[in-house]
This record gives structure tokens, C-alpha cells and sequence, in this order.
């Protein structure tokens, strides 16, 4: 019989093929590898696909934290040892796995598929393997807490790829197709927005944060206002709240991170001395600048009539203004910001960031009395948090105390914003977030240890390891090397937002309204990306977890953690989660 030789490929390009072009059947089957991580042993998973959603999710605990399930480890499929007939799956607190030891006799375990992709198909079965999950019930009794011991719980069977990258359910085969989607990160957009009733049309400007899960961020201006504008999931903020709920707390700080030249003074016995340098100034000196003070007083709590004290942000007119501050026995002037008017035309950010401080931080009420102003218990911060937590949240916190709207308002925030459960700008976004505004170097060098704060996480690539580019680290290895290779931090802290970002940003979308930037392409082809097959199942799965939570803690309502008989298995419903999967091959619009 003649064999097929395949005919020599000829190459009519101008330039040579640096990277030859994979096989087409590898970027599901790498995808879908991830998310299970079927070829690595239970206990050296790494943190992605479905460890991560596992790890995540658990602990599960009930609202009086009474009972809680940890997870521990998960397997899929049949494992056994040829040597001495050892099944994994009979024992219920080990986990078989890829590269496990057999705990009898030492051998490598074996894995051993059910039913073969040929036998589904004629019988009309799923090539699916059994999922079992590693937990440990803990329970506060009146006796103290108990610790069972742990225990494997099936959560079903979970479809398996084939080697031609498809999947059998019921005896079909199925593919899911790759999805296209808009990529996580920061993106930058202008638009023509003409006022109802009259010919006047302005250009919005707008800077949207999108993360892969959570609430999305957007600053705007416009090109006829100097003013900031904060959105958080489309409800209007002001424009300063989201640097101060993320750590930028006074005026100063928020000035300082935009006008270099801004100067911070401190008061003693009347008198005004730099912060930095100690140099006395008389409120003369500051004519031409714009000032913020922050001062403490005596005030009425409104609703309950009892004096309290309070802090307040206020902007100062002229500096005779603040020369009757400080002479005023009724008032203590905490500390004083100046950023001359002059350093603000000069700056290439303009006075947009002045006025929007300026609106916010001016006398409002008959009292000469800002909406910066709570009192000295709480934290400047904690106004911004409860406004966005108003907004977020308009029913809830008309009728509370201000203890509780604050307590509420800082656990809202940590949770939308700093819980990876709730908020996960991911690995993708943040790449994307330092591409953009971030001017991230490939390279350090000894003179840049001291810009190391004006920079997101990097992580250093030396010798095959990854280290966070702390100030030590790179002190230690610049005494046997003159650069340092490093790249972006993507795990951590880096999947939240930080005030630097929201800064850089903003700084962005100020030059996008001056002409020194460029809007972006929502049709550009860098701006999307490639879900596969891992991704699309562990989004699925994301959506199983968060119903088996909520019938988690249904059932802790009808349970009592007193019971000995207790088992993990009757406050969990694992069908939720290989439903899940199910209903996407068998129904989903990419299946």
C-alpha cells in the first residue's frame, strides 16, 4: 500500500516565522487542563481554575458561625494501586491523584477510566469521571468546639475532554467554542453628548475600570467643566470619594499625588510651619495659593441634640480667613495644605482636581460648614465610604445610627472591593491596567530603587525564581549586578485596585481631554480576548458554588451544631455544581 508523504510547505512571506504556528487542538486541551489540573498530585495544585474556586469559597460558615465546613483537597477519578489492589476512592480521608504514592505499599496509583469515549458513545453514557471533595466539618457546641475528621464527599461526575478536544454527553459528542470577549483592565472613551433643548454639545470623557468580576469604576469629565465625576456601578459619586475610600484620605494627600509642589503645615501656638522642613510661614506667605484646612470643634450631633467633637476638611477662601481660624479659641486648626495657583496652571493636570476638592471642601450650609465633617471618632475616609454605600445601598441606612451606617458602610467596601470572592480585577486585567497607565520598565537599575513606591508590584525574574520587588531585595542583588529584570505582580494584593491606580488613571484620562492622548478601539482586537474551555466551565462552576452556599446555609437554620450525627454531606448539595456543568454542554449557546 503507498503511503501519504506529505508535500514540503513552502514559505512565500518577506520575513522568517519566529514562532511556528501550535497544533489547533492544544488551546482547549491546555485550557481545560488548567482548570482541573488533573495531571498534578491534590496537595501541589496551584491556585487556578478549580482549586481557586474551591479555595475561595470555603470556608462555608453559617451567619452565627457556629458550623464550618474547610476544604481540604479534592480527586477526580477512579484510583488504585496494580501492586496491591489498593482503591482510593473506599478511603475516605485520602486523596488519589496523578503522581500519589499508594499509603499500603508505595507504588505509583493508577488511574482507571469506567467506560472508554467508544463505549459512551454506543451506550449513550457521559465520559465523565467521579469528583470527590476533602472537607472537614468544625461545629461550636455548648461543650466547646469538635473537629470531625475529614472526609471525602462526592460531588458527582464531572465531564472529561476527549483527545480530539470534545466532550460526550449521553452518548453526543459536543465542543464549546472559544468566546471573544472584552478584556479586564482600564478603558478610555469619548463621546459627543448634546443638552436636551438646546444646541449646546459638550465631549464627555470617560475612563472605565473594568475588572473579571465585581463593580465597575468610571471617572468622567467634560469639556466644559473642571470638575471630576466618580461612577460606581452607574450611580453618581463625588469625585474625590473613590481616593479617599482607597486610602487617600485628605486633600493633601490627594493634591500632593497630582501637584508635586503641594506644601503640608502644620500648627503651633497660632503659627504655621512646613511639615518637611519646619520653616515658619505667616498666612501672608500663602497669598496665591489655594488652601485646605482640617480643623476640630465642639458641635451638635443632629437628631440627638448632645455636643460631640468634630473634624472637618474645609477650603479657606483667602488667607485672612484662615488667620481668624487660628486666632479662634472655638476652633483648633489641625493642619493646613497650600498648592500655589501658579503650579496649577503650569501643570499639565490643570486645576480640574483643585475645583473638584474645591466643590466639595467649600462652606455649603448657613454654618459655613463643608460636607467634609463627621466627627473625630470616625476618619475622613469613613464619609466617603458611607456616601458610596448610600448610593450602592438607598433603602438601608436612611433610618440607622451613624455607628452602625459606618460599620456597614467600611464592611460593604471591604467586601465589594478587597474580597477576591466579590472583586477580582485578574491576572489579564491587571496587565492590561499597567500597560495602559502605568509606565512599568522591563528592566531596574539601582537609581530606580527610590521610585519603587510610584510603581504597582513588580516581581523579580532572576535565576529562575519570582520575588516581590521589595526595596530589599533589589539593594541585595544591585551589589553583584547592575539591572534587574522584572515583570508584573499578577497574584495577591495586584487583583485589587489600589490608590496609585485610581491616580494614574485619572491622570490618563486628563491628558485624553487635553489632546495628549489617544481614546480606544473597542473593535481593536488588543482589547479583547480568547475565554476557552477552562474558563467558560469554571464560570459555570463559580455559578454551582453560589447556590450549594446559599442551600449551605439554608440548611444551618434547620440544624443543630449539637448534633454528634452531624455530617458534612447533609449541608451540602453537590449537584449544584456538576448541574452546573451539565446544563452548559448539554443547552449552552457556546455548546
Amino acid at each position: 500500500m503507498k503511503k501519504n508523504i506529505a508535500l514540503p510547505r513552502k514559505f512565500f512571506g518577506k520575513r522568517e516565522e519566529l514562532i511556528s504556528p501550535p497544533h489547533l487542538l492544544t488551546v482547549p486541551k491546555d485550557s481545560f487542563e488548567s482548570f482541573i489540573q488533573f495531571k498534578k498530585a491534590p496537595h501541589s495544585r496551584e491556585l487556578k481554575g478549580l482549586e481557586y474556586l474551591f479555595r475561595t469559597s470555603f470556608p462555608m460558615k453559617d451567619p452565627d458561625e457556629k458550623i464550618t465546613i474547610e476544604y481540604l483537597g479534592y480527586e477526580i477519578g477512579e484510583w488504585e494501586c496494580n501492586k496491591c489492589g489498593y482503591k482510593a476512592h473506599s478511603d475516605s480521608n485520602f486523596l488519589g491523584g496523578y503522581g500519589v504514592d499508594c499509603p499500603k505499599c508505595g507504588s505509583k496509583l493508577v488511574y482507571k477510566e469506567k467506560f472508554t469515549v467508544e463505549d459512551c458513545k454506543i451506550k449513550g453514557f457521559s465520559y465523565s469521571a467521579p469528583l470527590r471533595v476533602l472537607v472537614r466539618l468544625k461545629t461550636k457546641t455548648k461543650k466547646g468546639e469538635r473537629v470531625s475528621e475529614p472526609k471525602k464527599v462526592y460531588f458527582g461526575e464531572i465531564p472529561m475532554m476527549t483527545d480530539h478536544s470534545s466532550f460526550v454527553i449521553n452518548g453526543s459528542e459536543r465542543i464549546l467554542v472559544n468566546q471573544l470577549i472584552r478584556s479586564p483592565g482600564v478603558f478610555f472613551e469619548e463621546k459627543e453628548e448634546r443638552q436636551k433643548e438646546t444646541t449646546i454639545v459638550r465631549m464627555i470623557y470617560r475612563a472605565s475600570i473594568i475588572p473579571d468580576k465585581g463593580s465597575r469604576i468610571e471617572f468622567e469629565l467634560s469639556s466644559t467643566a473642571d470638575a471630576l465625576t466618580l461612577r460606581v456601578d452607574k450611580k453618581k459619586v463625588s469625585g474625590s470619594y473613590a481616593f479617599r475610600a482607597f486610602g487617600l484620605e485628605t486633600a493633601y494627600s490627594i493634591l500632593k499625588a497630582f501637584y508635586p509642589e503641594t506644601k503640608k503645615f502644620f500648627v503651633r501656638d497660632g503659627a504655621l510651619f512646613d511639615w518637611e522642613t519646619g520653616e515658619e510661614y505667616k498666612t501672608e506667605d500663602l497669598e496665591g495659593s489655594f488652601l485646605f484646612a482640617i480643623l476640630r470643634y465642639k458641635g451638635i450631633v443632629e437628631g440627638k441634640g448632645t455636643e460631640e467633637e468634630f473634624i472637618e476638611e474645609r477650603y479657606i477662601e483667602d488667607p485672612n480667613l484662615l488667620e481668624r481660624l487660628l486666632k479662634d479659641d472655638r476652633i483648633r486648626v489641625e493642619e493646613v495644605c497650600a498648592v500655589s495657583k501658579e503650579s496649577t496652571v503650569k501643570s499639565p493636570y490643570g486645576k480640574i482636581i483643585v475645583e473638584t476638592l474645591i466643590s466639595e471642601c467649600s462652606p455649603k450650609d448657613s454654618d459655613r460648614r463643608s460636607q467634609i465633617r463627621i466627627p473625630s471618632k470616625f476618619n475622613l475616609s469613613d464619609i466617603a465610604l458611607v456616601d458610596i454605600y448610600k448610593k450602592l445601598r438607598a433603602v438601608e441606612p436612611m433610618v440607622m445610627e451613624l455607628e452602625h451606617l459606618i460599620s456597614r458602610a467600611r464592611n460593604h467596601f471591604e467586601l465589594y472591593f478587597k474580597d477576591i470572592t466579590r472583586y477580582d480585577l485578574s491576572k489579564v486585567g491587571r496587565v492590561k491596567l499597567n500597560a495602559k497607565v502605568h509606565n512599568v520598565p522591563k528592566v531596574l537599575k539601582p537609581a530606580d530603587v527610590e521610585k519603587l513606591s510610584s510603581l504597582p508590584p513588580l516581581v523579580v525574574v532572576e535565576d529562575g525564581t519570582e520575588r516581590l520587588a521589595t526595596e530589599e531585595v533589589l539593594k541585595e542583588l544591585f551589589k553583584t549586578r547592575s539591572e534587574v529584570k522584572v515583570k508584573d505582580y499578577t497574584e495577591g494584593e495586584a487583583r485589587f485596585l489600589s490608590a496609585l491606580d485610581l491616580v494614574n488613571v485619572v491622570k490618563y484620562l486628563i491628558d485624553l481631554r487635553y489632546g495628549r492622548q489617544k481614546k480606544d478601539d473597542i473593535a481593536y482586537l488588543g482589547n479583547r480576548r480568547v475565554r476557552a474551555v477552562g474558563e467558560l466551565l469554571e464560570n459555570q462552576c463559580r455559578i454551582g458554588i453560589a447556590r450549594m452556599e446559599k442551600y449551605f446555609r439554608d440548611r444551618c437554620t434547620v440544624v443543630s451544631p449539637d448534633d454528634p450525627n452531624l455530617k458534612p454531606q447533609d449541608l451540602l448539595q453537590p449537584r449544584y455544581l456538576t448541574g452546573a456543568i451539565y446544563d452548559f454542554l448539554k443547552g449552552g449557546a457556546l455548546s
